[in-house]
């Protein structure tokens, strides 16, 4: 019998056992969970079950891990509970507007990506998708205080107006009416999309463009608008979900900044082989189903959401070959541009020496004196500056040079400020040696870690390194690990007669830090081994002709920027006096990453610039402002201005230096190497008026060729 089904058939029963099988598990556990326990999980789990066919859907379709998967539909949610709780509208016609809400907005952010983002790389577009949560979530924020106070608990209304509110009881829940209308939401939500996608015109041209996109648009699709659709769809999906969810969870509009809400569809994602959308959805429902029959059960879904990092992990691995089956395993961070140094023949003049030495001199004066001139509290704030800076810097290495795309990095920061603490709070090791010695167990660690990624590349890489990061914080914190050895409290470092407790003196020895790291960064960038991790990004069968050893390469990288971050750690926590569990989430992470993109990912100054914007946007603008200039500034950078505010900046100091050497006559290759000479010759300002007789034309024609030559003698006389 099962030999007459088809692979799709098969699969589909597979994930039914898988939720059959979780459920008679949890029910042989000490305290099993009840009937009424599974029904009410399942308006989560169908949640989920959606929301992972809706990341295979964009995946297969625009090759594109959403992150904003969840974020999406939060507004949508929003509309629905304001809605309902201010009673400013019956609850039907609530749910009708809200659920409309999803998919606008989702076509809205279609609409962008399809025109702005169609032919930039998967990876920038993923990032994309990372900022479009930040301005939801502020979006969400500004929505949220014009109707509650903050700290205030939103729980769903128990009765829904003059509507009957008949409820049954199973175990000790009781189920109200409003339960099953949601739950036949998602029922009919994914019923659906079943027939959209097998019976309409529209549905089976989405499929063929998710196999080849290409073929199709040579077909006649307008591959474009089907994209538009796709983000249509998945934007339904997650509104659907969160509104879904509202009679057993509530509504929280931090929801969509807690990334740890992908990790489970993620999982079902990876145990589809991200191709199969009924694989994923089963696989997702009985994820939820499981975990919330073990949080009943053991009171701790801990183990389980460990384990669940494990399967992506995992799953990544053993299913490489059936996975990465088009262009996304050489896919590689390739957005930046390289910045390019001051031409030496530009630095043999003297104005332009003069210029830069006094440019450097202004600078370090600025920086130096700025803790004199400003409170101590702005001197604490702003040297977080330099560590940040030093944490940024380990992705220059990794994501700028090398492509390889980390959203975990700070997770080897949070190992770093762990051994680093604890060396000096437990151990007694001096501060100095401390350092040094967290950045070496990060490297260890960066380098366990690079030994899967060199199997992983591109899109996946991302998402097995924010697995990671998610994880991180559990393995660190949780007391069943090493929650108990968290260094709480450190003492301030000291060297000889000086004490660095107050924060004039944190400020000079962090900038030391982030200095010397700028000078060892610089010097490997002008190494072989720098230009060897950028030929590998550029290109890697290129770079492999030459014989060199491609491996050994990226897990030195892998090392040097574990190193790096888990350094910049160490120096964070000994700053900070302690290492609490709110610094060292998932997001951080994310904030890491995108403060390097839109500084500049490819050198130090950018991701310095990155760092310096985001301090002050968070001292000026407050977080909220900081989340929208994040947000807003992140995604203009990534469509118009790939290389960050860096590009900006050395793209001004470019064209001064195309203009002094026009004026010179200097040739300069590196400077109008993307220019046409002609051009620029137009954009020039004359220096004084324009003098019809000049030159040799100022002389009477007799006189013009006066002059002997070694070719012709004397000249002729007139």
């Amino acid at each position: 019998m099962l030999a007459a089904l088809s692979d799709g058939q098969k699969r589909i029963l597979i994930g039914a056992g898988a939720i059959g099988a979780g459920f008679l598990i949890t029910r042989l556990l000490n305290h099993p969970a009840g009937p009424d326990i599974f029904l009410l999980g399942l308006l989560p789990a169908l949640s989920t079950g959606l929301a992972a066919v809706a990341l295979i859907l964009i995946y297969r379709t625009v090759r594109v891990i959403n992150f904003a998967q969840i974020a999406m539909g939060l507004i949508a949610g929003q509309v629905f509970y304001e809605l309902i709780s201010q009673s400013l509208l019956p609850y039907p016609f609530a749910l009708a507007v809200a659920v409309l809400g999803g998919p606008l907005i989702g076509a809205l952010i279609g609409t962008i990506f399809a025109t702005l983002f169609y032919r930039h790389p998967r990876l920038v577009l993923t990032v994309g998708t990372i900022l479009v949560v930040g301005l939801v979530a502020y979006i969400s924020g500004q929505l949220d205080g014009v109707f509650h106070q903050e700290g205030e608990v939103r729980t769903f209304p128990a009765i829904l107006g003059p509507y009957p509110d008949t409820s049954v009881t199973i175990g000790v829940t009781p189920f109200r009416l409003i339960h099953l209308i949601h739950f036949l939401l998602l029922a009919g939500t994914a019923v659906g999309l079943v027939i959209f996608f097998r019976r309409t015109r529209v549905g089976t041209a989405i499929r063929a463009s998710a196999e080849n996109a290409d073929r199709a648009s040579l077909l006649g699709i307008n591959v474009k608008a089907l994209q538009v659709g796709v983000w249509t769809i998945a934007g339904l999906v997650s509104g659907v979900g969160v509104i879904a969810v509202q009679p057993v969870e509530g509504f929280n509009p931090a929801v969509a900044g807690d990334f740890l809400l992908l990790v489970l569809p993620l999982a079902a994602c990876v145990v589809a082989r991200m191709q199969s959308m009924p694989v994923a959805f089963f696989a997702g429902t009985g994820l939820v189903l499981l975990r919330q029959s073990m949080s009943f059960s053991l009171n701790d879904p801990t183990f389980l959401d460990i384990g669940l990092v494990g399967v992506i992990l995992i799953g990544l691995l053993v299913q490489r070959g059936k996975i990465l089956t088009r262009a996304d395993e050489s896919t590689s961070w390739k957005a930046v541009r390289e910045v390019r140094m001051t031409p030496r023949e530009m630095l043999a003049l003297p104005v332009i020496n003069r210029t830069r030495r006094a440019l450097i001199l202004v600078g370090a004066i600025f920086v130096l004196l700025f803790p004199f001139f400003v409170s101590a509290q702005t001197t604490a704030n702003y040297t977080t500056v330099w560590t940040t800076a030093i944490i940024a810097t380990s992705l220059v290495i990794l994501t700028g040079w090398t492509g390889q795309i980390s959203l975990g990095q700070w997770f080897f920061a949070g190992l770093g400020a762990f051994a680093g603490g604890v060396m000096t709070s437990r151990m007694g090791i001096p501060y100095w040696f401390a350092v040094p010695g967290a950045g070496l167990v990060g490297a260890v660690a960066a380098f366990l870690v690079g030994l899967p990624a060199l199997r992983i590349k591109g899109l996946f890489l991302a998402v097995s390194t924010f697995a990671l990061a998610a994880v991180g914080a559990v393995l660190l914190f949780d007391p069943r690990f090493l929650g108990n050895w968290v260094p709480r409290e450190v003492d301030p470092p000291t060297l000889l007669f000086l004490d660095f407790e107050d924060h004039k003196s944190m400020y000079y020895l962090m900038l030391a830090f982030f200095l010397v790291t700028a000078v060892v960064v610089g010097a490997l960038r002008r190494s072989r081994a720098g230009r060897i991790l950028i030929g590998i990004r550029d290109n890697e069968t290129g770079i492999q002709s030459f014989g060199i050893d491609i491996v050994r390469a990226r897990l030195t990288a892998f090392a040097i920027s574990g190193f790096i971050a888990a350094m910049g750690g160490a120096l964070l926590v000994h700053k900070d006096l302690g290492m609490s569990e709110q610094s060292y989430g998932a997001f951080a992470s994310l904030l890491i990453f995108i403060l390097a993109v839109i500084g500049g990912i490819s050198s130090v100054s950018g991701v310095f610039l990155g760092a310096l914007l985001f301090t002050g946007a968070s001292q000026v603008l407050g977080p909220q402002g900081q989340q929208l200039l994040q947000s807003v500034l992140g995604i203009g950078m990534l469509i118009f201005i790939p290389g960050g505010l860096a590009q900006i900046v050395y793209g001004f100091r470019d064209a001064i230096l195309r203009v002094i050497a026009m004026r010179q006559h200097i040739v300069v290759p590196s400077l109008f190497s993307d220019y046409s000479p002609e051009a620029w010759e137009k954009q020039l300002t004359p220096l004084a008026p324009t003098v019809q007789s000049q030159g040799i034309a100022a002389l009477r024609p007799d006189q013009r060729y006066a002059l002997p030559t070694k070719v012709f003698g004397e000249a002729p006389a007139s």
